[in-house]
């Protein structure tokens, strides 16, 4: 993730050293430990996950009828300090 705007190079830069990192075991089991799912890929690639998942997750929500209290999720973030 990288602010919008940010300059094609520097996305592709910051890219290539994520999916480096991934390669490595230390990092991957770290990740898998806080219970991610570290997948690497491409910027195209993470713009289809986040538009599927937002999508999926979207449908989930109306369904069920869900609705976030914003007191609530603003205080157990700390921004009504």
């Amino acid at each position: 993730m990288a602010p919008a705007n940010t300059p094609g190079a520097l996305v592709n830069a910051l890219n290539t050293e994520a999916n480096r990192m991934l390669q490595k075991s230390e990092i991957r089991e770290r990740l898998e430990g806080l219970g991610a799912d570290p997948a690497g890929g491409s910027p195209k690639d993470l713009a289809r996950h986040l538009a599927d998942e937002t999508s999926k997750w979207k449908k989930i929500v109306q369904l069920s009828g869900a609705r976030a209290d914003q007191a609530m999720c603003t205080e157990r973030a700390g921004w009504n300090t």
